[in-house]
């Protein structure tokens, strides 16, 4: 009988620390922000910052986790605006979606990695649209909000289209 009660005892004892392993593990899980609100500014051409640039709103969700600090997810950008950098009778929406990834090297310190399609719709005389994609690593540095920064790799996918190497910085919350 207290064979039995220690056996008892014993698989009580075995399985909490299981749990305890299990809880430690998701506490660690939940320390990395998995949601970037961002206000931005981006360019697509360093020499041309201001007629090449638009600022904006982004959400960067990265959800699901591959393995370590590696999480994939997708990047919304609907509203980027060049009103105020170019001549005021034209203005450009850039909007931007697609999967992202990131790694989290501590909790303050991550590089995500969106890879967008781009839709710049044009408002002036006549309204146009041109389709594209960006590539925009970019390195995060603050826990629950902080700065941004990285390069922007922009390719457009009509023909003769350049390639074009910019930049976009921001706070993210």
């Amino acid at each position: 009988m207290i064979k039995k009660i220690f056996m008892a005892f014993l698989m009580m004892y075995a399985s909490s620390g299981v749990v305890m392993a299990q809880s430690a593990e998701q506490e660690k899980e939940v320390k990395y922000k998995k949601s970037y609100f961002e206000l931005s500014y981006s360019a697509t051409s360093f020499d041309e910052a201001k007629a090449s640039g638009c600022y904006g709103i982004s959400w960067t969700m990265l959800p699901w986790k591959l393995a370590g600090g590696l999480y994939l997810g997708f990047n919304l950008s609907p509203f980027n605006f060049n009103f105020g950098l170019v001549d005021s009778d034209y203005t450009t929406d850039v909007i931007k979606f697609g999967p992202a990834l990131g790694f989290h090297f501590s909790r303050g310190f991550m590089v995500a990695v969106p890879v967008d399609v781009t839709c710049a719709v044009g408002f002036g005389d006549e309204t146009s649209t041109a389709w594209g994609m960006q590539i925009a690593p970019a390195l995060y540095i603050g826990k629950s909000g902080g700065l941004y920064l990285g390069p922007q790799f922009s390719f457009g996918f009509a023909e003769g289209s350049t390639t074009s190497t910019g930049f976009r910085v921001g706070l993210f919350f």
